[in-house]
């Protein structure tokens, strides 16, 4: 992995130095650029998903959230996410973290009970239309 990484992100130097346990396999490499994340992903989609994300999440400024670099190949059946490696701090973060998922739990409920109200109108208006197209 350390010369797929080397050679994808043109670096002169790639060790790695660590993992994360996980959902997902991460390493950690110590490179010429600082440290570098690498999040080992089963498909290109979920790794090019990710990135699109954390592109987007870094414009808001909402959150600290790490820079993302690219994707790579590893091999037939590995993807990588690359972003710079974060040191994450505990102080009163967790707290932060609890709001952020709470906030986005309700964000997504949301989305669902907006989802399922335009599927009953248009449900609706579909049996309207074929109801006037039905009679004589």
């Amino acid at each position: 992995m350390e010369e797929v990484l080397k050679n994808e992100m043109e670096l002169e130097y790639c060790k790695k130095v660590g993992s994360c346990a996980g959902t997902n396999q991460s390493i950690i490499f110590e490179t010429d650029r600082g440290k570098m994340f690498v999040k080992i992903c089963e498909t290109r989609e979920l790794a090019e998903g990710e990135l699109e994300s954390l592109k987007f999440i870094r414009q808001t400024g909402s959150i600290r959230c790490p820079a993302p670099f690219c994707t790579i190949k590893f091999d037939a059946k590995n993807y990588g996410l690359v972003t710079e490696f974060l040191e994450m701090e505990n102080s009163g973060r967790v707290r932060n973290e609890t709001k952020l998922a709470e906030k986005l739990a309700r964000s997504f409920q949301r989305g669902k009970k907006e989802k399922r109200r335009w599927n009953e109108k248009s449900s609706i208006k579909r049996e309207n239309r074929e109801n006037i197209l039905s009679d004589p």
